[in-house]
């Protein structure tokens, strides 16, 4: 007969369970096929359960993460500078935890072609795709002392991507960590599948023009279509490739994570800006730096709220390669405190 300890480990699957129990074989010789039954309801169980079974995390990397609102607080209620300092102490307090315990995420080496230098306003800038980078650049552009016939010539999102980085670069003579330490510092994030998801629907579904056009194709040839899961395993290809490491990935900016593009271990930021609190943040370094940020409210996608998109996206995902996914951001979502199961919980 079977021992209880073995029935418990593999209670999960009812049906394996009942086929165990049955089975007069002595447990001397029933070993080797318990191995081959229990491989085998792990297989059935993970390709064939329904996918609500997969919004259960097996390692659930929000058990320390409280993560900062959805919706800007500065829409629907008062600002409180103080709230803002305390929100901004416990993000660097929090980079500082996850990269004391990361050490694939410490010796990285800035690259200062990421920065951008604002010396008017002492501001340093280091940026990501599909975070509100557009909108922010678009600000640096207007407070520089730039003449205005310069900034006339950039106007749009393309020309301030391909001209601020050389309009506004960072000094030679100027070391990266230390001018971090000495100037208004800062960085935008935001949660990374939820910019998945923006990457997907503006460069893929709405605007595929470029290298972007390109990737369309790619999806269409290599994967059948261009629906949402054929971007994502696109990704998650490229990434066995081209992103070995965090110290060495090769991604897309609008896909590439943080981490690998702003060194939050090698740079002491001052701020970090959050796209879902982004007004009040802004409206938070106006107040204590004195900057005259223009306190904007936030774009949606022209297939509707983003965050919903990413509920409608991402629950339409395989349970194998929704986990490679968060395999893949993971530090992102340690670091900037962000629930990697907010938009696949029923």
């Amino acid at each position: 007969m079977v021992t209880e300890p073995i029935i418990q480990h593999i209670s999960g699957f009812s049906g394996c369970r009942k086929i165990i129990l049955s089975t007069p074989i002595s447990i001397r010789y029933l070993a080797p096929v318990l191995l081959v039954l229990w491989v085998t309801c792990i297989y059935i169980y993970r390709t064939e359960t329904p996918r609500q079974i997969w919004y259960r995390p097996a390692r659930d990397l929000s058990n320390s993460i409280t993560a900062d609102p959805g919706e800007d607080p500065s829409e629907d209620q008062e600002f409180s500078l103080e709230e803002w300092k305390e929100t901004q102490m416990r993000r660097r307090k929090r980079i500082g935890e996850v990269c004391s315990l990361r050490a694939d995420l410490r010796e990285m080496e800035p690259d200062p072609s990421e920065y951008l230098f604002e010396p008017e306003n002492n501001i340093l800038y280091c940026r990501h795709g599909k975070v509100g980078t557009t909108t922010f650049m678009a600000q640096l552009l207007s407070l520089s002392n730039l003449s205005n016939s310069t900034k006339g010539k950039y106007t749009t999102g393309p020309l301030l991507h391909s001209h601020l980085p050389n309009l506004l670069p960072l000094p030679t003579e100027l070391d990266i960590r230390n001018t971090s330490q000495h100037s208004h510092s800062m960085s935008i994030v935001r949660h990374p599948l939820e910019r998945l998801v923006s990457a997907y629907q503006n460069k893929i579904v709405e605007k595929p023009v470029g290298k972007y056009k390109q990737i369309r194709r790619k999806l269409e040839k290599i994967y059948g279509n261009a629906s949402f899961l054929s971007f994502i395993l696109y990704v998650l290809d490229s990434s066995r490739n081209w992103c070995r490491s965090y110290s060495s990935c090769d991604l897309d900016v609008h896909w590439l994570p943080y981490v690998s593009r702003c060194y939050y271990c090698e740079v002491p930021y001052i701020y970090i800006l959050k796209f879902e609190t982004f007004s009040t943040d802004l409206r938070g370094i106006q107040e204590v730096s004195h900057i005259p940020f223009k306190i904007l409210k936030r774009n949606t996608s022209g297939g509707g709220r983003t965050s919903e998109l990413a509920t409608k996206y991402l629950t339409s995902l395989p349970y194998n390669v929704f986990r490679k996914l968060l395999r893949l951001y993971e530090a992102d979502m340690e670091m900037f405190e962000y629930d990697p199961y907010q938009f696949t919980r029923s």
